[in-house]
């Protein structure tokens, strides 16, 4: 009697034993499937780096397709066609910062042509103007003149009356003691062997 009962516990600490061992199993097992993917399933990738685009400079607007407006064409060859190129010359050379070039256009009747610096610090930061009674405000890459009119004076002078432009809006001149200067400027040429050249400030 004593023996069969001590054979059952025997048999019930075994069954208990195996059942806590396969409960561990299956616990290890389910651990295992979480970090493994599903059959029939892609793995998860991690998402791609996002491109970070250097940033881009704004190119500056172009000059001007016309550089000088004339209030009527001038007759091939004259006098006045010639001084009208020359004014050309120069408001290119303001819209790219040429200096040298502009240089070429002044009259050599006034000694030595205008320096570097004195050019940039008229056309960038005084307007075109050498003087401190006036002061107009444009871009050098948007400088035009319109309105313009040649005119022959006497011996070997002529006077170009002309509107000063930003790109499409007219300057207006600011005046040191207050005021503005609303009306036409006026540039004069001088002409040495043959050639037509500026004789206005900056130029003398």
């Amino acid at each position: 009697m004593y023996a069969q009962q001590l054979s059952r516990l025997w048999r019930a600490a075994l069954l208990l034993g195996a059942g806590t061992m396969a409960v561990f199993a299956l616990t290890a097992c389910g651990g295992n499937d979480k970090d493994a993917p599903a059959a029939g399933t892609a793995p998860t990738q991690a998402p791609a780096p996002t491109a970070v685009l250097a940033p881009t400079a704004t190119p500056a607007p172009a000059p001007p397709a016309a550089a000088v407006f004339t209030v009527t064409a001038p007759e091939p060859g004259s006098d006045e066609e010639q001084i009208l190129a020359v004014l050309e010359r120069q408001v290119r050379a303001v819209n790219a910062r040429d200096w040298v070039l502009f240089q070429k256009t002044c009259t050599p009747s006034a000694g030595k042509p205008p320096k570097v610096t004195l050019l940039k610090y008229v056309f960038e930061e005084n307007g075109g103007r050498t003087d401190s009674a006036f002061h107009f405000e444009f871009s050098p890459e948007g400088y035009n003149v319109r309105n313009v009119e040649p005119k022959l004076l006497r011996g070997s002078m002529a006077q170009v009356t002309l509107e000063l432009w930003d790109y499409d809006e007219l300057v207006e001149g600011s005046m040191a003691a207050g005021g503005h200067h609303d009306g036409p400027l006026t540039k004069f040429f001088e002409k040495v062997d043959g050639q037509w050249y500026s004789a206005s400030q900056p130029c003398r």
